[in-house]
């Protein structure tokens, strides 16, 4: 686990640290922009998600009884950590440690070939502290919000397509399997989804079939949007099209349904991240949605042996 630096105590996180961790995600979002923020349900929900050990993959850094920075690591289709310090508690040595931590443990995880780690792309003093341990710039994400839902008009829907929502969570899953698998085949980093994997992101708290849409040509789905209510507003987690179904609006037609639905359930702000990078014009599409880029976030990768 590793020795704690003077003043804090290491643990592994526990299911009951879920408040704290929403906390510290709402203080996190406040200092750097974000839009995704985490109720304690959630981040109950994601600390039990299939093949997380909390007692192997994750630590806590604990100080007079609170949470003040946590580190985990979350192995799916891909291995990625995640963890932060409360700013008060930051510059004595803490970050070190728990990248420390994650780096060693990341290394110990039978089967992984690199992991990646991001945060805000403003965030110098992370960034050189991810370099230290050996990663190096990947990616950078854009972070876009679509800031009054309630104002959003019906648009037209191409010839032949026909959009609607899963009827249950079997059918979700199943189909975003495979749509997902056909429209990100393309793109950086891409990992094909497991059922698993899936319904854990389907099942999230704010999520569900009923967020899940499909566009069909034929009776056929070539396009998914899944989407999650917020604390006071909804993210767009995937929207894609298979690359032969592209560049027939359908993705603006899909975009353009779900944001509607999500207004109509009372979303204030709709938010969803794209690579800033992204081969197919998804950034143009957002922009085109009404979309603007609030922020941008650093995705650092480390290649292990």
């Amino acid at each position: 686990m590793g020795k704690a630096p003077d003043g804090f105590e290491f643990r592994p996180l526990r299911l009951d640290d879920a408040p704290a961790m929403s906390a510290l995600s709402r203080v996190y979002a406040a200092e750097h922009g974000a839009l995704d923020v985490d109720d304690p349900l959630a981040v109950r929900h994601w600390l039990q998600a299939p093949g997380l050990d909390l007692a192997a993959d994750s630590l806590a850094a604990v100080t007079s009884g609170s949470l003040v920075g946590y580190a985990l690591l979350r192995r799916a289709e891909e291995a990625r950590l995640s963890g932060m310090v409360v700013a008060a508690h930051r510059r004595r040595g803490l970050g070190a440690a728990l990248m420390s931590w994650s780096v060693d443990r990341s290394r110990r995880a039978p089967g992984l070939s690199e992991v990646f780690v991001g945060t805000s792309a403003k965030r110098f003093d992370a960034h050189e502290l991810y370099r230290r341990f050996g990663f190096t710039p990947a990616r950078t994400f854009h972070q876009m919000v679509h800031a009054n839902p309630a104002a959003i008009e019906r648009a037209g829907m191409p010839a032949g397509v026909a959009i609607r929502a899963a009827v249950d969570l079997d059918e979700a899953v199943a189909t975003a399997v495979t749509v997902h698998n056909e429209a990100f085949i393309d793109h950086w980093d891409f990992r094909e989804r497991s059922a698993v994997s899936m319904t854990q992101e389907v099942g999230e708290p704010g999520a569900g079939p009923e967020l899940c849409f499909f566009a069909y040509r034929a009776d056929r789905p070539v396009a998914l949007c899944l989407c999650r209510l917020t604390p006071g507003g909804a993210f767009v987690d995937v929207l894609g099209t298979e690359p032969g179904s592209r560049r027939r609006g359908i993705a603006s037609a899909l975009l353009n349904h779900a944001m509607l639905e999500l207004a109509a359930r009372g979303a204030r702000t709709i938010g969803l991240s794209v690579d800033s990078a992204n081969p197919t014009g998804a950034i143009r599409l957002y922009e085109g949605a009404g979309m603007v880029v609030s922020t941008s976030f650093s995705v650092f990768e480390l290649k292990l042996p």
